[in-house]
């Protein structure tokens, strides 16, 4: 996510560094989209280390959004010891979703910062707090644009569809207005710079965005398939749970959300296969999708604790299965570890069912020792370094103090519960992002080489220098403060910048005709590894470039050597060479 991060934060750079990047034509020339996440950087950046600063965030925004957990779980009058179950999940199993959106991201982006304000948007809605729906609906979306709008689209239908605008009519025509009124702020520039993609006619633009770059986001047909078979079992265990609960009346609620949410998406379906409309899949509804996901992972997490605390072992092998199943059915390398780590952390919330009866002090210390340990075990599968380390070290007195005395202190269960809340969210916190690395955007953790190669870029040309270099390069203009000819990660949002970065691209590979959309962008690099030095040449002619940099793995390699270009810089992976001008090398070549 380090890219993700550097990459919506042009605008943050170009105010912050005076000279950063000064001819690149992404960087000073396009419109970025994320207006309000640019502020907020650089308002921080006068005020304290970004690094710093974006760490303790982080850990703020992973406490409200367990603290939004939480009141859900209080919502749907399930037992709430199953919370550090719920947490777990949310942290390390909603971390793909089938149209790549996610509710935990190891980073402070526009997705993280809104995150905890759509998930009280969803607990208002399904509240009947409709005013303070639309006023989280709206702060999201003045983090997240995608967020906003959906918000707004969300809370109409769900209220029509439960019919409640009949009984609250004042709150249905002016919940969304408030949602509005705070998004505002981060829809105006789009209305005023974007006027164009409301109609039809930039459609044929958008399929660039929709079928190109953002295909794994905005595209059915190109999500990956290893994440169906987790889907369907989320989604096939959760919905089972809602027609199990379905006399409650918050679970009816859950089930019209679930429609709308689903009904949005299904329509994305349709404008995928049947009749194409770029303009709404850039809306991209999936975004909802985590929350739901939640909902249902809840529910799960609820009935397994019901099932493993059964004495019928057939439920119990049925709980063990469920979790296994979940496990293997993950995406990422190490879920079937996670898996196991996650049987011994049910068993041990089964053993907490005495936490709060004050006795058996012994086992309640086990309990907990068994507990640090599964986090301890979640952390280091997903991060094979030293960093989770720290959460652990913060994490191990605390809940020791907390299960040796918490009889004594005779503490506020909710108290408690928030005590170990934000203890957890310092363990995952930690796991999920490192100091001085990840969370800097200033200072993005790099491969060594890539760092290498950015700072003698900063330090031995001058700031008005660009670079050809290899379009899947990221990070690079971040840290050097250097630009770019065109590449593939940054991308514009309005029509005319669209067409200009896919007419870079395209000249960059000196491609002529519209490449198979399912594999283009391994067809591009193909093109552009093995194009001759005198292609690059006119290249750089044509948009000023100096430097071009190269794999020293890539075959096109020999042939800058061979045509004597002069090498300015290299390292074990990358090799710049300045670029000559072609009448340079044509005295060269009658010489030779």
């Amino acid at each position: 996510m380090v890219e993700d991060q550097t990459q919506y934060m042009m605008e943050a750079y170009r105010q912050i560094f005076p000279n950063f990047c000064l001819n690149d034509w992404s960087v000073w020339e396009t419109i970025n989209y994320h207006f309000t996440y640019n502020y907020l950087v650089v308002f921080i950046s006068y005020l304290a280390d970004i690094g710093v600063a974006f760490f303790f965030i982080y850990i703020l925004l992973s406490v409200l959004l367990m603290w939004g957990i939480f009141q859900l779980i209080e919502h749907l009058g399930l037992d709430t010891r199953i919370i550090p179950l719920v947490y777990v999940f949310a942290f390390y199993f909603i971390k793909q979703e089938i149209s790549s959106a996610k509710l935990t991201i190891g980073a402070v982006l526009p997705t993280t910062l809104a995150t905890p304000f759509v998930l009280l948007f969803v607990l208002y809605l399904l509240q009947r707090r409709y005013f303070l729906a639309g006023l989280m609906g709206g702060v999201s979306g003045f983090f997240h644009i995608n967020f906003g709008y959906g918000s707004i689209v969300i809370m109409v239908l769900y209220m029509l569809i439960n019919r409640e605008y009949r009984e609250d009519k004042p709150a249905f025509f002016l919940a969304p207005l408030v949602a509005l009124a705070v998004v505002f702020p981060n829809l105006l520039p789009v209305f005023r710079n974007f006027a164009a993609t409301l109609g039809g006619s930039a459609d044929g633009i958008y399929a660039v965005y929709v079928r190109y770059r953002c295909s794994h986001h905005l595209y059915p047909p190109h999500y990956e398939s290893g994440t169906v078979l987790y889907m369907l079992g989320i989604y096939g265990l959760g919905i089972v749970e809602l027609i199990r609960n379905y006399s409650e009346r918050s679970v009816k609620k859950v089930f019209i959300l679930t429609g709308v949410v689903g009904a949005l998406c299904l329509f994305s379906l349709v404008f995928s296969f049947i009749y194409y409309w770029p303009t709404y899949l850039r809306l991209y509804f999936w975004r909802f999708v985590p929350y739901i996901s939640l909902i249902f992972l809840i529910l799960i997490a609820n009935a397994l604790k019901t099932f493993l605390s059964s004495e019928n072992r057939s439920r119990q092998f049925t709980a063990v299965t469920v979790i296994l199943s979940l496990g293997i059915s993950g995406y990422y390398q190490g879920w079937t570890l996670l898996a196991l780590w996650l049987t011994v952390f049910l068993w041990a919330l089964i053993r907490l069912t005495s936490f709060f009866d004050g006795r058996e002090t012994p086992v309640r210390v086990g309990n907990g020792l068994i507990m640090l340990l599964s986090l301890a075990a979640l952390s280091l599968n997903q991060h094979f370094n030293l960093s989770p380390m720290l959460g652990i070290l913060l994490a191990a007195p605390l809940l020791a103090g907390l299960y040796i005395f918490g009889e004594k202190i005779r503490l506020n269960k909710h108290l408690l519960l928030f005590i170990v809340t934000f203890t957890v969210a310092v363990t995952l916190t930690s796991a999920q992002v490192k100091p001085r690395q990840y969370v800097n955007p200033f200072k993005p953790g790099l491969p060594k080489p890539l760092q290498s190669l950015a700072y003698w870029a900063k330090n031995s040309t001058p700031p008005g220098t660009v670079f050809i270099a290899p379009p899947d390069i990221k990070g690079f203009r971040a840290l050097s403060q250097r630009g770019l000819l065109v590449n593939v990660k940054y991308f514009p949002m309005k029509p005319a910048e669209i067409k200009e970065w896919w007419k870079r691209l395209w000249e960059l590979a000196d491609i002529n005709e519209m490449p198979d959309e399912n594999e283009w962008y391994m067809f591009f690099l193909e093109r552009y590894y093995n194009l001759p030095p005198r292609h690059f040449q006119s290249i750089a002619q044509k948009y000023n470039c100096q430097y071009i940099i190269v794999y020293k793995d890539q075959p096109n390699l020999y042939h800058f050597v061979k045509a004597g270009w002069p090498i300015r810089y290299e390292n074990p992976i990358y090799a710049v060479f300045a670029i000559p001008k072609q009448n340079q090398r044509i005295e060269k070549s009658q010489k030779l």
